[in-house]
């Protein structure tokens, strides 16, 4: 008896060993095929900011500018989004709750106002609080400085420093006569 208890026993752990042999094949064949899509990371987000503009092309400083980014998602369902808006890496607005639809691109726009010289404008998704930042997409604006006055002013004020100039030559000449000092 006691031999036939092992040789039951040899069966039944040869068959355990069976399932989990071919439980461990499945998974050693499984994972690699389900991960062959993004190189074995995480899931990607196929969401992209396909193109950033602003409505005034040669901008002056103060100017308030729109700033227009087109995004588009390429997921298989609908998503909600953020769109941030920065200038110089430091953000000057945002549009939330964006539902961006397969495949349809939606514009989101906010307002800057200009300050003078060249800037890098950005716009980047952020889904759920995370910004995206394979997502985002930049152009350069370069903002004209605003003049200091125009031709008309500069010459009264030109004028009146002259006449403040001749004055004081002029003023000191007529005491001398009426005091003889």
């Amino acid at each position: 008896m006691h031999m036939n208890q092992n040789h039951q026993g040899g069966r039944g752990r040869a068959g355990i060993q069976l399932v989990l042999a071919i439980i461990l094949a499945t998974v050693l064949l499984a994972v690699p095929v389900a991960l062959a899509d993004n190189g074995g990371g995480p899931p990607q987000l196929d969401i992209s900011v396909t193109e950033v503009r602003v409505d005034v092309e040669e901008s002056m400083q103060d100017d308030e500018v729109n700033v227009t980014a087109t995004v588009l998602s390429n997921m298989s369902r609908p998503v909600n989004v953020t769109v941030l808006f920065l200038v110089d890496q430091k953000e000057i607005g945002n549009v939330t709750n964006i539902t961006l639809q397969p495949g349809v691109p939606e514009e989101a726009t906010t307002v800057w106002v200009a300050t003078a010289g060249t800037h890098v404008v950005t716009a980047i998704v952020s889904l759920n609080g995370v910004p995206l930042q394979e997502s985002a997409a930049s152009i350069e604006v370069y903002v004209e400085a605003k003049p200091v006055g125009d031709v008309a002013t500069l010459l009264y004020g030109l004028l009146a420093i002259a006449l403040v100039v001749l004055g004081m030559a002029i003023v000191p000449s007529i005491i001398f006569r009426l005091t003889g000092w």
